[in-house]
């Protein structure tokens, strides 16, 4: 298993030779249904269990679905699109997860709530953390009243508040209170996370607006490790908050022959000009940031050659 540590700073992403494959045959899982089952690297699945914090983000496409371990408490961001659901399950399985704690749905669009109705029915969720805003789609009714169905504690976030996470500090910067826009990107929750002197930020698919808003707070986002927000669109990711942020990593969840172009190359390339090293989850698969001895190590499940 190879990586990438944060202490030598270049553009050369190593990865972990095929360790996402397909199985053809369709395997029994331990919550109770059939679905497509993958396989992940042993190796990979010691090290994500054994680091002081692990982050995953999957590979589902254009589509956000991240999941981050620390000791026993379980957080996950966003649950893909309605399809991505068995995916999303199996690699759950793959790394030993029976539980989610803290489920967090930045904002209602297919892309990041489809599949937690599926989610929610099928492993326990303890909390679900949401932004003051609906949908009018049947997606939205039907997640809401799974939600009060299953007697799932629903919490609305905004801009200020501290969600209790293992041994880590977890903020939300993004939305303010009493927010109000015509555009659901708008009302994502941008959360900060640190842990043992290492801070990551994931920003959903916040845009300018929220990152202005986040800047103008005066909040200190230098991170090391971002999920850039809106897969790589041109509505986020100004120069003034790239700055900010400072970050060795970014991540843009995307997907190959992207209907909506992304993600945009001028935006990937203000983030290399500012000397973060990028990676794009159609091109490098699920993306590993491991936290252990004050130490982040990335980790990649498709082999990919990156610039120098």
């Amino acid at each position: 298993m190879r990586k990438n540590n944060r202490k030598k700073h270049t553009a050369g992403v190593s990865a972990l030779t095929a360790v996402l494959a397909l199985i053809v045959t369709l395997l029994l899982d331990p919550f109770g249904g059939l679905f497509e089952q993958f396989s992940l690297d042993a190796q990979l699945i010691e090290s994500f269990q054994e680091a002081d914090l692990s982050v995953c983000i999957f590979d589902i496409g254009q589509a956000d679905s991240i999941l981050i371990q620390q000791n026993d408490a379980v957080l996950m961001i966003d649950c893909g699109e309605t399809e991505d659901a068995p995916e999303i399950l199996s690699k759950l399985d793959a790394l030993n997860i029976s539980h989610i704690d803290t489920l967090v749905l930045t904002h209602p669009h297919a892309d990041h709530i489809g599949g937690a109705k599926e989610i929610l029915e099928t492993i326990p969720v303890e909390t679900v953390y949401m932004p003051v805003v609906s949908a009018s789609t049947v997606l939205f009714e039907e997640l809401m009243d799974c939600i009060l169905e299953n007697k799932i504690d629903a919490f609305a976030a905004n801009a200020g508040m501290e969600i209790p996470f293992g041994n880590c500090t977890l903020r939300t910067l993004s939305p303010p209170q009493d927010f109000v826009s015509d555009n659901l990107n708008a009302y994502s929750i941008v959360l900060l996370l640190e842990f043992d002197g290492i801070k990551m930020l994931f920003s959903g698919d916040a845009e300018q607006e929220n990152e202005d808003m986040i800047l103008n707070s005066g909040e200190n986002i230098d991170c090391d490790f971002v999920k850039i927000g809106h897969h790589g669109s041109a509505t986020s990711s100004t120069q003034a908050f790239i700055d900010a942020c400072s970050a060795k990593w970014a991540v843009a969840t995307t997907q190959y022959n992207s209907p909506h172009g992304l993600p945009k190359q001028e935006v990937l390339t203000r983030w290399e000009d500012s000397g973060t090293i990028v990676m794009c989850t159609h091109q490098y698969g699920d993306v590993y940031a491991l936290i252990q001895d004050g130490s982040l190590d990335v980790y990649t499940s498709k082999e990919f050659v990156s610039k120098d």
